[in-house]
């Protein structure tokens, strides 16, 4: 193991050993496995959650070779620039929605970013999350449809911390990002992972015990910049499960893939 490798490795080990030592015992990201590299944390934590693993199961990489957003688009995931982080739910039947997941994941990451300081955030249906007017985050479902509706969901979190404009430069106009960083708010990789994962355990439970997902949904609409009501009168609103629930060539009995967004 060279130099670099080492060092890489021992930060993978500093980060989950800091996160399982501040993160509450009945918080969403145990059991946690950090790795240097990864392809993607979602199809990693699809092969745990296919093998048992628990809800509350997570992944998180230094960097990604094929991070994914919406449309497939490639997420730009560089060691040492951004928070790769994967979480799995395994909601019951009757709270097996992917919207309301999807909805709960987005709302817990602008959470997070307003928290820490980052002005005027919000988010852009379906899937980012805004500052300023640029996309410092995503979030990206991809759920298990089997027989009996969904198994299992994993909720991909993309958050960028240390990027620069020059980690943007091949991205289209019509698509601007930025980073907490640029927006003069550093925040360490352990520190926002474990930011995350408490704001996404509070949003989750928010979703799965709310009527209907009210103080969510009121949440999530003043984020986007509308009241639930109105929202839920556009066609663009708050999402539905014939928006974003069972499609042909979603994940089913391990074949195949398709994300519900956020």
């Amino acid at each position: 193991m060279n130099l670099k490798a080492h060092r890489l490795a021992r930060e993978a080990d500093r980060v989950r050993d800091w996160i399982e030592r501040e993160l509450p015992l009945d918080s969403l990201g145990r059991p946690l496995e950090v790795f240097v590299e990864l392809p993607s944390t979602n199809d990693r934590l699809k092969e745990l959650a296919l093998g048992g693993a628990p809800e509350g199961a997570a992944v998180i990489a230094l960097s990604q070779t094929h991070g994914r957003g919406q449309q497939g688009r490639r997420w730009i995931s560089p060691p040492g620039k951004g928070l790769y982080l994967s979480v799995l739910l395994r909601p019951a039947p009757e709270n097996a929605d992917g919207a309301w997941l999807a909805m709960a994941a987005a709302t817990a990451v602008a959470d997070t970013l307003s928290a820490a300081g980052i002005p005027q955030v919000s988010i852009k249906p379906p899937n980012d999350v805004m500052t300023g007017g640029r996309k410092i985050a995503g979030v990206l479902i991809e759920p298990r449809i089997g027989g009996s509706g969904m198994e299992f969901a994993v909720v991909g979190i993309g958050l960028n911390l240390f990027h620069t404009p020059e980690d943007f430069l091949s991205l289209p106009p019509e698509r601007p990002a930025t980073s907490c960083r640029m927006e003069g708010v550093p925040i360490e990789l352990a520190d926002a992972a474990l930011r995350v994962l408490r704001a996404l355990m509070k949003r989750y439970r928010q979703a799965i015990h709310s009527p209907r997902c009210g103080d969510l949904r009121t949440d999530w609409a003043a984020l986007r910049g509308c009241s639930s009501t109105s929202c839920n009168e556009r066609k663009t609103g708050a999402p539905s499960q014939s928006t974003f629930g069972a499609q042909p060539g979603m994940m089913r009995n391990g074949n195949g893939a398709s994300p519900v967004t956020a």
